[in-house]
């Protein structure tokens, strides 16, 4: 657990809070994903991790894997959530999603090109 928030640390520049007291994986994320999340940290400030690797995930509605169930995508909160959404839309060539509300958080993921801006957690 200590080791993966410490990874997480080194990957990211030392700027990076994670929830659960850093037990969510990060290792296993893709290079690309690792390096937006250093990106947006650079660009907008500190990034907290809401989800990484979620066994067995479906993708609400559908029934489809979702990318969280082989750490292909994150999900994190950052000050400035709007500027952030609106950057990662322009570069990054994955899936990027902004949630409000109870949720409140971004998406990426190493898909193929999708946008979505939801007011509900899916």
């Amino acid at each position: 657990m200590i080791l993966t928030a410490l990874c997480a640390l080194l990957l990211l520049g030392g700027n990076v809070q994670q929830s659960q007291a850093g037990r969510l994986p990060t290792g296993c994320l893709p290079g690309i994903i690792k390096q937006r999340l250093a990106e947006v940290r650079r660009k907008f400030g500190p990034v907290t991790i809401i989800s990484t690797m979620r066994r067995g995930a479906r993708i609400a509605g559908t029934g489809r894997r979702s990318k969280h169930a082989d750490c292909r995508a994150v999900d994190f909160k950052v000050r400035n959530k709007m500027k952030a959404w609106r950057w990662l839309n322009k570069v990054h060539k994955g899936g990027v999603g902004l949630y409000h509300g109870k949720c409140n958080h971004i998406h990426i993921d190493n898909g193929h090109r999708a946008r979505w801006n939801r007011n509900y957690c899916g």
